[in-house]
């Protein structure tokens, strides 16, 4: 097996419009970036790259933030395919018919789905997360891409197992599949309660506490992904709890008592 979980912090890149991402460090056949929070145009708890349209940002600011990321490498902001994100399992095969769902209002993004997957070039596939973990995976063989959003529902429910499922469909071959992910809230700061522990399994336990554990996502998504049949992974190691002066992070703005944060993306095209 040649899977690897990265304990490396990978540098984050500015592009030319000083609107940063983070490097998912080449390791893919396809094509990919995922946001920081830095050098946008949000303001207050949306400062300043937020890129959901769901979360009470101004959407004028949304819409500014996602074409200057768009912009920046090369890629048309409103031919994106964009999921609900419902922190369920559903996956949708999508295509050009498709392009553009969700670009201007989360109400057009694709209904109920959590994963997109396309056989389609130039298509890019978006989802969002403030510490949920972000999969983009691809069978370059096949011509097959995939996008997924992991949180613990998604990831107890089989997110990632129907995605590889639906790949699968279109004519991957889960050996040929190459899987990065980005950088999520780490086993450092994720605290859970005994239901989350039950549903993804006692063994990606970090640290048991007295009534909770802190929890590994990452390794959770790395078993669930080795046992699928993928053998090229790589999940990068940053915690989005821990870096507030990088990412956006839910579990760190409920701590702080705040009601709103904004989103990070990730991008993936073939």
């Amino acid at each position: 097996m040649t899977t690897s979980l990265s304990t490396d912090v990978v540098p984050a890149t500015q592009f030319a419009i000083e609107g940063p991402f983070w490097s998912l460090d080449g390791r893919t056949p396809f094509r990919s970036l995922f946001t920081t929070r830095i050098a946008g145009t949000s303001n207050g708890a949306y400062d300043s790259l937020n890129l959901a349209l769901h979360v009470g940002d101004d959407p004028r600011r949304v819409r500014e933030n996602r074409r200057l990321i768009f912009d920046a490498s090369g890629l048309n902001s409103s031919l994106a395919v964009i999921a609900q994100q419902v922190h369920g399992a559903s996956v949708a095969v999508v295509s050009e018919d498709d392009a553009g769902c969700g670009c201007f209002s989360h109400a057009d993004a694709i209904p109920g789905v959590d994963a997109l997957v396309t056989r389609s070039k130039n298509l890019p596939l978006m989802c969002f997360s403030a510490d949920c973990l972000l999969l983009g995976l691809s069978d370059p063989k096949a011509g097959v891409l995939a996008i997924l959003h992991a949180g613990w529902r998604g990831m107890a429910a089989g997110v990632i197992e129907n995605t590889i499922s639906t790949m699968r469909d279109q004519g991957a071959d889960p050996a040929n599949i190459h899987a990065v992910g980005a950088p999520s809230i780490g086993p450092c700061c994720f605290e859970v309660g005994s239901e989350v522990v039950s549903a993804l399994g006692a063994e990606h336990v970090a640290q048991p506490l007295d009534t909770k554990a802190m929890y590994n996502l990452r390794k959770a998504a790395q078993s669930r992904l080795e046992f699928s049949g993928v053998r090229h992974l790589h999940i990068d190691a940053t915690c989005t709890c821990c870096r507030g002066d990088l990412f956006f992070s839910h579990r760190r703005a409920v701590r702080k008592g705040e009601k709103h944060t904004g989103r990070m993306a990730m991008v993936v095209w073939q």
